[in-house]
């Protein structure tokens, strides 16, 4: 839904949103990390799940759902999931 579209439907929406003006967020292209996200949000604090969040995706980059083309050229073999731990 556009701005526009929002604001005329709700007045109080139309006044909130003049008040807080745009709402930047993060963008996560790769939506097996936005789940990954979202989950160890809704554990902890928004600092520790930054920081625990940048450590647990790192290793988990090889556990992404892949399309077959991206299995064959992958030339690492996968690591052991115990290794997220120590990324932590």
């Amino acid at each position: 839904m556009s701005r526009a579209l929002l604001k005329s439907k709700d007045p109080a929406l139309d006044k909130a949103m003049d008040e807080v003006g745009h709402v930047y967020r993060e963008v996560i292209p790769d939506m097996f990390m936005v789940l990954i996200h979202s989950i160890i949000g809704q554990q902890i604090s928004t600092k520790a799940q930054e920081i625990i969040g940048e450590g647990a995706c790192d290793g988990l980059v090889d556990y992404a759902p892949k399309t077959e083309a991206q299995k064959k050229a992958a030339a690492n073999p996968v690591t052991p999931v115990i290794s997220i731990g120590q990324c932590i």
